[in-house]
């Protein structure tokens, strides 16, 4: 995740105000009379709309991987993605979808991932990683909007379910049985997708927050007219209650000891709100990034030893 630096010295100052919260409450002096939380979206799409999948380059990597620069249709949108899969699949397999991070502007994108979907290819496995909206330059400060928000996160959730229709579709995955991996925006954008899509058995999480809006806020150059309203309709994109919604074997979290965007409280509300299928909760002595072998380990070898299983 990366902000501005206005940004960045309003968190810290927030955090060292409320260390367990982020997104505190209005300071507005007078509270705004209560609205109806807005209603859950329900993330629906045509499934047998055309992908129009189309592949530009593919080239072989070491280790027999085949590395395909593609793109597909969700709705208006044109999906950019790399799919990494064995050269000779070997039976039915789970396939992983990855959905990069806000952060370093190098691995704001699917190259984030790159390794670790070479890794599992190696051992026989698929994986589709898209670029995401925000891997776009200025895409937090300017691209996105308070008012586009909420049907930008629709958007966003369907195109990531499409994704699941192309990796479904790649011989030799196993579609009733895919695995995520989001980071930061990555992963509270896939926990949505988890409690719409009940094809996501397994996920991996790294550092998010539990609350889409309490990052959004966080713009200070272009806050809302109406900050109750605006959060208000964002209630729809509740994170916990997605999570409850979704349909897990199994998860594994990674959390930073030193992160400065998602303090202790809000990774414990993110990782309490998984109720279906094993957990595991891992915390590391890192930054937010997580750019650690040990991390990185750790997530190889659980979804290594968790894909084989199904």
């Amino acid at each position: 995740m990366k902000f501005s630096h206005s940004v960045v010295l309003l968190l810290a100052g927030m955090l060292a105000a409320y260390p367990e919260v982020v997104g505190a409450a209005s300071t507005d002096p007078a509270p705004s009379p209560p609205q109806q939380a807005a209603a859950t979206p329900a993330f629906a799409y045509d499934e047998h709309a055309p992908l129009d999948l189309l592949t530009d380059v593919s080239r072989t990597a070491d280790g027999g991987v085949r590395i395909s620069e593609i793109e597909y249709r969700s709705g208006a949108t044109l999906v950019r993605a790399a799919l990494v899969s064995p050269r000779e699949p070997q039976g039915l397999m789970p396939g992983v979808l990855f959905v990069h991070w806000l952060g370093d502007p190098a691995t704001s994108n699917h190259t984030e991932f790159l390794g670790d979907a070479e890794w599992l290819a190696r051992r026989g496995f698929s994986s589709l990683l898209p670029d995401e909206p925000w891997s776009a330059a200025d895409w937090f400060e300017h691209r996105r909007s308070n008012d586009t928000d909420p049907a930008e996160t629709v958007a966003t959730v369907v195109a990531l379910r499409r994704s699941l229709d192309v990796l479904a579709r790649t011989p030799g995955v196993d579609g009733e049985h895919l695995a995520l991996v989001g980071h930061d925006f990555g992963a509270m954008y896939g926990a949505l997708l988890a409690g719409a899509d009940p094809r996501v058995r397994k996920a991996v999480f790294m550092t998010p927050t539990a609350s889409l809006a309490e990052w959004f806020l966080l713009d200070t150059a272009r806050p809302p007219a109406d900050r109750t309203g605006y959060e208000t309709r964002m209630s729809a994109f509740d994170l916990p209650a997605a999570l409850a919604r979704a349909t897990f074997d199994a998860c594994l979290l990674q959390f930073a000891a030193h992160d400065r965007y998602v303090p202790v409280a809000r990774a414990r509300a993110f990782a309490a709100a998984i109720v279906h299928g094993e957990k595991t909760v891992r915390t590391y002595d890192a930054g937010h990034a997580l750019d650690l072998d040990a991390a990185t380990d750790d997530r190889r070898e659980w979804l290594l030893a968790h894909l084989t299983s199904t």
